[in-house]
């Protein structure tokens, strides 16, 4: 099964593409990736040679910071407050994942009573059953 090329490498580009993608099919879906790469590279696998959506993958945290890049203020415009910042983000992740409580505290790097806490200061409340996300009045 892996007579393809067994003198290749990866790039260290791929290799870190690989590493970042979560793999939700498992052990299964690497071994399909990395043996399509193999067959279809030179030498060398990069990039290019990844199934779309591993090379095009982009984690969450990843999504934030350039969220975060493209919604600075304009040099000498006001900046808001962290607070605000703080509650628009928890919002935002809440809304990424669906309103799973769980998994935005993974993302978010907290516990999930950190979580709760800021949902709490920012007055946002998680509708479950839409999964809806808003400020309370």
């Amino acid at each position: 099964m892996w007579s393809a090329n067994p003198a290749a490498t990866f790039s260290p580009e791929a290799t870190t593409k690989l590493k970042e993608y979560p793999w939700p099919g498992n052990v299964r879906e690497l071994e399909n990736a990395v043996f399509r790469a193999v067959a279809l590279c030179g030498n060398v696998v990069r990039p290019d040679d990844l199934p779309d959506r591993i090379r095009n993958y982009r984690a969450p945290q990843q999504e934030c910071a350039a969220l975060a890049e493209s919604h600075l203020p304009p040099k000498g415009q006001e900046w808001p407050a962290l607070s605000e910042i703080e509650g628009r983000y928890v919002a935002r992740v809440l809304a990424h994942t669906g309103g799973n409580k769980q998994a935005a505290a993974r993302i978010l790097g907290v516990d999930r009573k950190t979580l709760e806490r800021m949902i709490k200061r920012n007055n946002l409340t998680v509708d479950g059953g839409t999964r809806a996300i808003s400020r309370a009045s």
